[in-house]
Order: C-alpha cells, then sequence, then structure tokens
C-alpha cells in the first residue's frame, strides 16, 4: 500500500506536513497515450508492420495534433475519473503534438508525465534532457515528494550500452523520481536498478503475478499498478503475446485493493496492439488494413 507521507503532486501543488497523509497520496489513475496518430493514410493507422487493428477508434482516424480531437479524449478522460495522462515519447517530432495535449490538459484540469521510450533512441532522457526539463517545469507535471517524474519504458535488446539510460542531471538540484519497467527487473532476490525509483507494471495474463509480486514487492515503496481490459495485437510479423480479453475488473480491483500511488490505465490509444480503452468499435475484415493477416489470426494452435 502507499506508505504514508509519500505525496504525489504536480508542479504547482504545495506539499503537504512531513508525515501527513492527504487527498494527495490517492491512488491517481493515468492513461497511457500514444501521439503517433496523424490522420489518415499515416503509418500507425494504416500500415500492416504498425498499424494492423481489429479495432477502430469512435473518433475516426483522427490525427492527435486537431486540437478537436485531443480535447474530446481529454473530456472522456475527465469524465471517466482519470487523473492525467503519462506520454509515450520516442521521437523530438512527437514534442509539440505533447506540448499541445498538455497545455488543454491544463486547462481541464488533468496532469501529466513523460513516458521516455527509449524502443528508438537508447540514450533519449539525455539527448532530449532540456525538452524533457521543460515538461517537467509546466504546472501540471507530477511529482512524487517534491520530485519530477520520469517513467522509462525500457527495451534493453536494443541497447548498446546501459550507463546513460537514466538521467545523468538533475533539475532544481533534484533528480527525477525514475520509474522503470518492472518486466526487465521481476527478480525479487535482486535490487532495482541504480538509478531508478520505482518500478511500474505494464500487463500480463496473470494477475497472480501483479498481486503477489508487484504489488507485495518490498524493493520500492512507491507503485505504479497497471489496469487494462487484455491483449488483442495485430502485428503482421511481430508476436509478443496471444490474445486474451476480458481483464478490466480484475486489474481495477487490484488497484483499489492495493492502492498504489499510480495505477497506470493500459492503454488509451494503441490500437495495433489492441489494448485501447479509448470508445471503439470492433472493424469488418479488410479496409484499411487487414488484421486477418496478423501472426496471431494465423497462427496453428
Amino acid at each position: 500500500r502507499l506508505a504514508a507521507g509519500v505525496a504525489v503532486t504536480t508542479t504547482a501543488t504545495p506539499l503537504p506536513a512531513s508525515g501527513e497523509r492527504t487527498a494527495l497520496t490517492a491512488t491517481k489513475y493515468v492513461v497511457h497515450y500514444m501521439p503517433w496518430f496523424l490522420g489518415p493514410g499515416s503509418s500507425h493507422w494504416c500500415n500492416q508492420q504498425w498499424g494492423g487493428s481489429w479495432y477502430e477508434s469512435v473518433l475516426g482516424e483522427y490525427d492527435v495534433s486537431d486540437h478537436a480531437a485531443h480535447t474530446r479524449q481529454l473530456q472522456l478522460m475527465r469524465a471517466a475519473g482519470i487523473d492525467g495522462l503519462w506520454f509515450d515519447f520516442q521521437k523530438p517530432s512527437w514534442i509539440p503534438r505533447i506540448q499541445a495535449i498538455a497545455q488543454e490538459a491544463l486547462a481541464l484540469g488533468l496532469n501529466f508525465a513523460i513516458v521516455a521510450d527509449n524502443f528508438s533512441d537508447e540514450h533519449i532522457v539525455n539527448t532530449l534532457r532540456e525538452e524533457l526539463q521543460t515538461f517537467m517545469q509546466m504546472p501540471n507535471y507530477y511529482r512524487v515528494d517534491g520530485r519530477p517524474v520520469l517513467v522509462l519504458f525500457e527495451s534493453p535488446h536494443r541497447w548498446s550500452r546501459r550507463d546513460t539510460v537514466v538521467p545523468t542531471w538533475e533539475l532544481d538540484g533534484q533528480r527525477p523520481f525514475v520509474i522503470g519497467t518492472y518486466h526487465w527487473h521481476a527478480d525479487e532476490r535482486e535490487a532495482i536498478p541504480e538509478g531508478m525509483d520505482s518500478l511500474f507494471f505494464w500487463h500480463s495474463p496473470d494477475l497472480v503475478w501483479q498481486e503477489q509480486q508487484y504489488y507485495r514487492s518490498s524493493r520500492f515503496s512507491v507503485k505504479a499498478g497497471s489496469v487494462y481490459r487484455g491483449w488483442n495485437e495485430a502485428y503482421r510479423d511481430w508476436h509478443h503475446n496471444p490474445p486474451y480479453l476480458g481483464y478490466l475488473s480484475g486489474t481495477l480491483a487490484l488497484a483499489r485493493e492495493n492502492e498504489p500511488a499510480f495505477a497506470q490505465v493500459v492503454t488509451w490509444n494503441d490500437y495495433t496492439e489492441g489494448t485501447m480503452l479509448e470508445p471503439s468499435f470492433l472493424r469488418a475484415p479488410g479496409g484499411c488494413v487487414d488484421p486477418t493477416l496478423s501472426y496471431w489470426h494465423n497462427f496453428s494452435w
């Protein structure tokens, strides 16, 4: 459970008195948000490698930089009781989109943090240090005990070295509060890596793993649990997990019971992996990209 005295705030929120447990420590439900959609014909909507999907958004093939589109998304989040967004961040070209959505989130009373996804650049937290620091100085940026939150979505199979995977810098005299990826550091016999303060859970069909290992881990006190409906990827060549669905009520129950600092909704809008909780519907076979060409659809069980 969330330790007394741990304050999850934003940049503009004053810290509670030492040891005081207030509403600031209630679980923050945050959506993992993909800012890579750029309208009809863009790669993540209509590309067999990246954009096959069994589902289609009720908003159509939107462009996340369109003010009307992302404002409607933010309004849906707020109506659902979401506290904020964790933005997936892989490339400098995504910065203007994230900035625009974060500004509108501020106007609507929603908060955010950055998930530095080093799939494309293993050193992204340092090569884009100034850009990250600019985000962290926004008034609706999440902090833990006054330190700006920096989530690391790790892709170690694509790294050549690890010493600059974590930030080598400070902001206002403090290191960011770094939350790494539990999947890569799940051995409870080992300490979490140097430079990390906590780990987040992504997804798994094994709820016992999340409950009995992740939530009960003694290696870190600030938990970032996961809420998800399941997984139904539509990649043609990649294959991460066989499909599984029907996990929303179970993962919500775990979050309520264990009261993590954050509960990450996995995800708001990853259509290719079929994890989205944005309102959507099943698309008919064919169309822009046919998901029946995906690996698991043609897998021989």
